[in-house]
């Protein structure tokens, strides 16, 4: 330009409903996720509800860590679209199931019942947490311990003061989770693959930092101590593959290869899922013979042949 002024940079000739349409391209809609703090103003818990939390966290502390005997069986209910028609909802369910549960574990002390809960929503919602926390509420006033199964970093923000138990799949990314988790939480995964969990639950007793939401609902990045009673559990094989009793023998052996095996546990599945009287029933009674079993076969195994306080055969 004349006058030796500064010459005026020359404007874009890429339209701006351009630039906006090269993100989201693949995005219907974002809705807005409403705030931890105002689900927890919306259902509040009590005094007695976190103690009853407490105490039900100590006592499935106190089995994972192999200084009770008892057995800890987790139920959750199914509830069909027969069910939804007929308007029970989730918390409803997970009461019902509760309260069978309950009659039946009362006969068998030796039992530790957990109930998660099954939401009805397939989709993410905000009505789908104020529904889970809706639940988890209700079974701790009704003296039931609580449980869930996690797959994002998002949900526990909303529920983990009400959990006595949390169990996430084996992925790096959960594990981040159960780095920063307070309950109880197992690491899950298939007893083909029983280093794969023993790697995972490594990467729980580290710190991390990973993407998360505050209870105020702003996005934050969450820097976690590690899980130092996070525990690995082990499913069922289909027929003909290896024992249960094995592949925790072989995520113990990958524990202690990792430096991990001081109180940690490889646990075998005790999760069943149940729906009216007659399941929970069988799953109690199922578990009250399981534990018998196995505390016939220790104690066996502690007297050794003909009662010589010599060790015996290895329970199977």
């Amino acid at each position: 330009a004349r006058g030796g002024g500064p010459r005026p940079l020359p404007r874009s000739t890429t339209p701006r409903r351009h630039q906006v349409m090269s993100s989201d391209l693949n995005v219907e809609s974002i809705g807005a996720l409403i705030p931890p703090s105002c689900v927890f103003e919306e259902l509040p818990a009590d005094l007695a509800v976190y103690e009853h939390v407490v105490a039900a966290r100590e006592a499935v502390l106190s089995i994972l860590a192999g200084h009770s005997d008892r057995f800890l069986l987790i139920l959750q209910p199914r509830l069909g679209p027969s069910d939804q028609a007929d308007g029970e909802s989730a918390a409803d369910a997970a009461l019902r199931l509760a309260a069978d549960a309950k009659a039946a574990c009362d006969a068998h002390p030796q039992l530790q019942l957990l109930v998660l809960p099954t939401t009805t929503d397939a989709t993410p919602s905000n009505e789908a947490l104020r529904s889970l926390r809706r639940s988890l509420l209700a079974l701790n006033r009704h003296g039931v311990a609580a449980a869930a199964a996690f797959a994002d970093t998002i949900t526990p923000q909303y529920v983990s003061d009400l959990l006595a138990y949390a169990c996430v799949p084996a992925s790096s990314a959960m594990c981040e989770l159960v780095s920063g988790l307070s309950m109880p939480a197992g690491v899950e995964g298939s007893a083909a693959e029983p280093e794969r969990v023993a790697t995972a639950l490594g990467l729980a007793a580290q710190s991390h930092h990973f993407l998360g939401v505050s209870s105020a609902g702003l996005c934050g990045i969450v820097e976690s101590t590690g899980h130092p009673q996070a525990h690995a559990v082990l499913h069922s094989l289909p027929a003909g593959g290896n024992k249960l009793a094995d592949a925790a023998a072989r995520c113990s052996t990958a524990l202690g290869e990792g430096g991990l095996s001081g109180g940690r546990r490889a646990c075998t599945s005790a999760c069943a899922s149940a729906c009216d009287s007659a399941c929970a029933s069988a799953c109690a009674s199922a578990c009250a013979s399981a534990w018998v079993a196995c505390r016939t076969a220790v104690q066996l195994a502690e007297a050794g042949p003909q009662g010589g306080g010599g060790p015996g055969p290895a329970p199977d």
